[in-house]
């Protein structure tokens, strides 16, 4: 017998009988929505104080309770008895839960009364997807059309990051290609997807790979088909969405009014964009620089520094000395100082001279060498192999 209550996100079925008038086992099935937890969906079921604190606390010892969110779903296995005293009570028999990122947990009652929950590891199954395409209207737009996940899209374009400016280099006609893992349970359901194993764009003739390698280390990178790591020293551009408004070189100063060396690259952008730290190193000046405004400095290595001017306000936490990553928010743009509107002034140093950031081709931050080089290649080799063999029908 199946009865559905007012949502249809919540199931009630009665899966069997013990031919008493006592019994009556039935199992619970609903989507987590706002204000729902463990314990208030056990609660309208009307069980026990007691067993709902025991159930909860087992729970807790693997997973917090308090971690379940909307969306993830909980079936609840139980019967109803009639005591000796006449008065009916619920006892839960099981409870799964299932939560956003795939993962089952499952609270089992045993024959003394007492609960015990653990975390159920679904059997995986690869499967191998080659996904490839050509630019149309724009990258993201076209590899959604190919079949390749947002997230993974994302990912692509953050390794390209280095060596193209998306807002600007790419162009109609280059190409893309995916090499990645797909994973299913033992029914054929989809689970996840893996990490990038192999990918390829053609930018104006120019072809950039990248591999994923794992060193005799331990350590897991992207390495293009020299052996040198994808992640650079700098980041070309360290904020997205915004156009450049002036570039490297001697302009008349819009200003002061006579022409004088521009020593970096704007970017126009919104007042609030945040602007990323472009590599990885040290703060050695953040306040207030004269016609700079609010102005950083990050010394990244002996060779290179760079800086960020004309901010509106800072990243909380950061002063001089603190250690800040690539990619990290250092602040946002705004307009102060000698500035005739909301942009990011930018700049690269390197030996203490300042050099074009749109020119900037810094050196890899790993470069394989010896036996790890001659490991890897065969590695390459046979990723190619793959693509070339089983992958030979790609449209790529």
């Amino acid at each position: 017998m199946v009865s559905n209550e007012a949502d249809d996100e919540k199931t009630e079925i009665a899966i069997s009988t013990n031919n008493t008038k006592n019994d009556n086992k039935k199992i619970h099935f609903q989507e987590i929505k706002k204000g729902d937890n463990l314990g208030s969906i056990l609660g309208k079921l009307k069980v026990e104080s007691l067993d709902i604190y025991s159930a909860t606390n087992s729970l807790n010892k693997i997973f917090k309770a308090n971690k379940i969110q909307v969306g993830d779903k909980i079936s609840v296995e139980y019967h109803q008895k009639t005591l000796e005293n006449k008065q009916k009570r619920v006892f839960i028999n099981k409870i799964n839960i299932y939560t956003s990122d795939n993962s089952k947990y499952e609270i089992i009652r045993t024959k003394q009364g007492q609960f015990f929950a653990s975390k159920i590891t679904p059997e995986l199954f690869s499967k191998l997807q080659v996904k490839s395409g050509k630019i149309k209207s724009s990258l993201y737009e076209d590899a959604l059309k190919a079949g390749i996940p947002a997230a993974m899209i994302l990912e692509f374009i953050r390794f390209y990051s280095f060596d193209l400016d998306f807002q600007r280099d790419v162009r109609k006609g280059d190409k893309f290609q995916i090499f990645y893992e797909s994973f299913y349970d033992s029914e054929g359901k989809f689970i996840k997807n893996g990490d990038i194993i192999y990918c390829k764009f053609i930018s104006n003739g120019k072809e950039l790979v990248n591999y994923k390698y794992t060193t005799t280390k331990g350590s897991t990178l992207y390495f293009d088909n020299k052996g040198s790591s994808v992640r650079k020293a700098l980041l070309r551009t360290p904020i997205s969405g915004a156009r450049i408004s002036s570039y490297f070189g001697y302009r008349k100063h819009p200003i002061l009014g006579y022409t004088k060396l521009h020593k970096g690259v704007d970017f126009a952008a919104r007042t609030g964009t945040p602007i990323f730290a472009s590599g990885n190193g040290t703060i050695s000046f953040i306040g207030w620089k004269g016609g700079y405004g609010r102005y950083i400095k990050i010394r990244h290595n002996g060779s290179y520094s760079s800086a960020y001017a004309h901010m509106s306000r800072f990243a909380k936490g950061l002063k001089n000395g603190s250690k800040v990553k690539q990619r990290q928010i250092i602040g946002y743009v705004g307009s102060t100082g000698r500035s005739t509107g909301p942009h990011l002034h930018y700049e690269v140093y390197k030996n203490g001279k300042a050099v074009n950031p749109r020119r900037l081709k810094p050196e890899s931050k790993v470069t394989l060498k010896g036996k790890e080089l001659e490991k890897f290649k065969e590695h390459r080799n046979r990723i190619d192999f793959i693509l070339k063999n089983a992958y030979a029908k790609s449209e790529f």
